[in-house]
């Protein structure tokens, strides 16, 4: 069985940019697409479990100011709130909700990842 991490790993440039031109291409945005693929590290890091940020630590790594950061996780995520559910959102990459210790936690919709890598390396060529 291919698994998300088999189909990102699959469209690697030779260059090793910091980010999938494919994925940038589908997202429409290059910040989002290195966004997007540090917090897939990430989760596949933790064991494909939610991890969490520490204030704005994930921001901080990828040297992004609060804008442009909130700007692409915009383009990626839906943040779970009181009455907004994953259900509300059923086509977001990311899912990210805050606790009262100040942890930002995000979770990858393995489910839309997966459609998006296939659909775009698709229209690319890739596959």
């Amino acid at each position: 069985m291919i698994t998300i991490f088999d189909l990102a790993n699959a469209i690697i440039t030779e260059d090793q940019r910091a980010y999938r031109p494919v994925m940038a291409r589908a997202l429409g945005s290059a910040r989002a697409a290195v966004l997007l693929q540090a917090i897939v590290f990430r989760y596949a890091a933790a064991g494909k479990k939610p991890f969490y940020c520490i204030n704005d630590s994930l921001r901080g790594d990828l040297a992004l100011s609060p804008r442009k950061f909130t700007i692409a996780l915009a383009r990626i995520g839906f943040k779970i709130m009181y009455g907004r559910l994953r259900e509300n959102a059923p086509n977001a990459l990311v899912y990210y909700w805050s606790d009262r210790d100040g942890k930002t936690w995000y979770e990858i919709n393995e489910t839309a990842l997966k459609a998006l890598l296939i659909e775009s390396t698709r229209k690319d060529g890739a596959l």
